[in-house]
């Protein structure tokens, strides 16, 4: 699993002079050469200005799309595609209205070969983990947000793939529904062998969840800046009100707005 100070020191994903352009009326870079590796059981996050390429990064990572130059690789698929070799979980839930949330998880399964009653078998499982134990036969639109979300992870998980990519997976959530997803997660995924690259605007749940947080430029979107989460495994979230906790938060937002003409104060997100 991963810790604070990234002992595991596997590297799963290896990105080489990544970019990609769009061209549409005039062509548009939004990615310019980027240089990352990512660790086995490493929990990633990529935060930035809207608009500097982090979804776009994501897909290239899924296979959705192919950067413009650069390379991707995989040490578990190498010179393969990665398309359907990645867990990805884009930002909104996007469950079947018409599917209960129990059919809805195993649509990965069944897209996969599996049989429907194993896969429902399977998920029902983990039902109870995921705090959905009770609404396996309620549908979407009867279920709060966070229970989506829940239900769309669970659906992500259940793929039986090593790396999963989260893009802002909380992002439309109400404040304190998203603060207890992410400790819903962080408790999760430090008891999964799991590697995490997730996409958020928040600060705070980038320190809280990551090993390491990679702070992107305005686009065209380069890594201007890696910074390593000190703290050990696991982690509460009593650590948002520690000294040290605010230090480098600090450093972060200095770090996101250095460019700006304005400083932000401590309290800014």
């Amino acid at each position: 699993m991963g810790t604070g100070s990234c002992n595991i020191v596997t590297e799963t994903l290896t990105l080489s002079g990544v970019s990609k352009t769009f061209d549409a009326r005039s062509p548009l870079r939004v990615i310019q050469d980027i240089d990352l590796s990512i660790r086995e059981g490493e929990f990633v996050s990529l935060i930035g200005p809207s608009g500097c390429g982090k979804s776009t990064l994501l897909a290239i990572l899924a296979g959705l799309l192919e950067p413009t130059s650069g390379t991707v690789r995989s040490a578990d698929h190498p010179d393969k595609t990665l398309l359907g070799k990645i867990a990805y979980m884009p930002q909104k839930d996007l469950l079947l209205p018409w599917r209960s949330l129990l059919d809805n998880t195993i649509i990965g399964m069944e897209f996969g070969g599996w049989d429907r009653s194993t896969s429902r078998a399977r998920a029902l499982r983990l039902f109870p983990t995921f705090g959905l134990a009770g609404f396996e036969d309620y549908y979407p639109a009867h279920v709060s947000g966070g229970m989506r979300q829940r239900a769309a992870f669970l659906r992500t998980l259940l793929t039986d793939r090593s790396i999963l990519l989260l893009d802002e997976p909380f992002g439309a959530l109400d404040a304190l529904t998203r603060a207890n997803l992410q400790a819903w997660l962080l408790n999760l995924w430090e008891s999964l062998e799991t590697t995490i690259v997730l996409v958020t605007h928040d600060i705070e749940e980038a320190l809280l969840l990551s090993d390491r947080i990679c702070v992107m430029t305005e686009r065209p979107g380069r890594i201007k800046e890696i910074i390593t989460v000190p703290w050990d495994r696991p982690r509460t979230f009593s650590i948002v009100t520690a000294p040290e906790f605010t230090a480098l938060r600090r450093t972060l937002l200095n770090s996101l707005y250095a460019d700006q003409p304005f400083s932000p104060s401590e309290d800014s997100r």
